[in-house]
């Protein structure tokens, strides 16, 4: 632990050699009097090396930013599943008070179907008309009068 105080202490005093030799006087000045500002121009109007006018865009010079990978599926388009997901929720809707859809989430067990298989099965069973949303986030099954097959 010592080695560490020792070097940083030899990092400082050569700092201070440094800033006596090189140093410039620059307290209570502001920087603009110390250095040209890099956006400064010349009396052309464009930066130093002639590339864009001052104040207008600056160009873009490649990739600015990164991302990961989206996320994406390998399960196919047509959800095998689907067709049971829907009679598992009809079932648990049917002959019971109208459900909200996270208690009838936990009803049918649909944490483990996957990412997004409890909202497709929600869809696909309103728009066969087996369920009918009732209220808000309230859902209910359809008797067979009622579907729009």
């Amino acid at each position: 632990m010592s080695i560490g105080y020792l070097v940083g202490g030899c990092l400082m005093f050569g700092a201070g050699i440094f800033e006596v030799l090189i140093g410039i006087d620059a307290e209570r000045k502001p920087l603009e009097s110390i250095a040209a500002p890099l956006s400064a121009t010349g009396g052309t109007g464009s930066d130093a090396r002639g590339a864009r006018p001052s104040g207008g865009p600056r160009p873009r010079t490649g990739r600015t930013a990164w991302a990961p990978l989206p996320q994406a599926s390998r399960f196919p388009l047509d959800n095998p599943s689907l067709g049971r997901e829907v009679d598992l929720l009809v079932g648990a809707l049917r002959g019971g008070p109208p459900l909200g859809s996270m208690e009838l989430a936990r009803k049918v067990g649909a944490r483990f179907w996957g990412p997004g298989r409890f909202c497709d099965a929600m869809r696909s069973a309103v728009a066969s008309g087996r369920v009918r949303r009732v209220g808000r986030g309230r859902y209910v099954a359809t008797g067979p009068a009622e579907r729009r097959d």
